[in-house]
């Protein structure tokens, strides 16, 4: 008959039962890391349509408690005033559009806070010199 070490089998087992319950919280917890780290990270495309003008654009952004919110930046370098409009296409809601006049030298911030958590965003961007006046003489 084999003999059986009685003292070892039950640190065995409450050995067994704490390295299983370690590896699971472990588990758990290496699970959520990529949820909480990568939240915020979606590829942002930046469409222009500057004509000849020479405008600056930046985007960056900010996470605020599981909430992000884009910061695109607009400076007209240009010697002239200028009209832009911002759209911001998330494809899973509405697609929001700002308008703004930027005075020669002038920067503007537009900020985009989107109501459900993004995949993806679409950022279209617009600037006209305004139309020069027509002088009729008679």
């Amino acid at each position: 008959m084999p003999s059986i070490n009685h003292r070892r089998a039950p640190r065995r087992h409450s050995y067994r039962l704490v390295t299983s319950l370690a590896s699971s919280a472990f588990c758990t917890a290496l699970a959520l890391i990529p949820l909480s780290s990568q939240a915020g990270l979606y590829p942002v495309k930046i469409k222009k349509d500057l004509g000849d003008l020479n405008i600056y654009v930046e985007t960056s952004s900010v996470d605020i408690s599981s909430s992000s919110r884009i910061n695109l930046t607009l400076a007209n370098m240009d010697d002239t005033v200028v009209f832009c409009r911002a759209s911001f296409d998330p494809k899973i809601e509405q697609k929001k559009s700002f308008k703004r006049k930027i005075d020669v030298g002038d920067t503007t911030v537009i900020n985009y806070q989107p109501s459900r958590q993004l995949n993806r965003l679409l950022i279209s961007i617009k600037c006209r010199a305004p139309k020069p006046a027509t002088s009729s003489e008679n």
